[in-house]
């Protein structure tokens, strides 16, 4: 099965700014079950973006823009190969799991979240049980202790909660991001999703934290230990007032 993803990545601003600095986490890899067909990413201006391969596999673009500016914007266009059959995540790790343990900022472990991991199910069945804790509200906490003890978080802090238990209860897991297909074209989300995946002993397993429904299909993009390593876009900018910042993403059958 072929997918092609449209993604468009907009910012602006109130006044103008002096310098933006854009991470961009926006190339899938080629795994077991993906074939990347053609992948393009461009900015507003043209010319090519420097990049690096992070110590997770994760290849980062650099949108900089160092002139005075009230916005700019990239845009993602690609098609990639699926089969679906393939089973678990065929990424060539550069690390071992044993890493995807450790503790960050957005992931610190406090008693109430070991006393939840004590009795916690398996990671598919706690995706549930978390789901009908925590109420999810776009700016809320993204700290995985506060979302447990507010029983509120942003998208990210419940992967983040979800995360902390998981590892918690000894387990290795490690936060996605990612392009998914619902099995139905014309569909358009307001940004790349986030899923979490866990080591079973013998492969990565992707777990839907946020949906109760999995997708048809994930498109991987970016892993971590947390949104702040994973998700698909982090920046910087310099200047005077607010700045708003959009995505739109279409996935659909080609």
């Amino acid at each position: 099965m072929r997918l092609r993803v449209r993604h468009r990545l907009h910012w602006e601003f109130d006044e103008p700014h002096s310098m933006t600095v854009q991470a961009l986490r926006l190339t899938p890899r080629d795994e077991a079950g993906l074939t990347i067909c053609h992948w393009r990413i461009a900015g507003d201006r043209g010319g090519a973006m420097p990049g690096f391969e992070d110590g997770y596999g994760n290849t980062t673009l650099l949108l900089t823009r160092n002139l005075p500016h009230r916005g700019l914007s990239v845009t993602v266009d690609g098609e990639v190969e699926l089969r679906l059959e393939s089973g678990p995540s065929g990424l060539e790790e550069t690390l071992p799991a044993e890493v995807f343990k450790r503790e960050t900022a957005l992931t610190t472990l406090d008693d109430a979240i070991r006393a939840l991991a004590a009795g916690a199910p398996a990671p598919a069945a706690l995706a549930a049980t978390l789901r009908g804790m925590v109420e999810v509200e776009p700016l809320a906490a993204e700290v995985a202790a506060e979302v447990l003890a507010a029983r509120k978080g942003s998208d990210a802090g419940l992967l983040h909660l979800f995360l902390a238990v998981v590892r918690a209860g000894g387990t290795p897991a490690r936060m996605v991001s990612g392009y998914v297909w619902d099995g139905a074209n014309g569909q358009e989300a307001a940004a790349p999703h986030l899923w979490a995946e866990y080591w079973d002993g013998a492969a990565w397993q992707a777990v839907e934290v946020l949906r109760e429904a999995p997708p048809q299909a994930h498109i991987r993009l970016a892993i971590g230990l947390d949104e702040s390593e994973a998700g698909a876009v982090r920046g910087i900018r310099r200047g005077p007032g607010a700045g708003h910042f959009a995505h739109s993403v279409r996935v659909d059958r080609a």
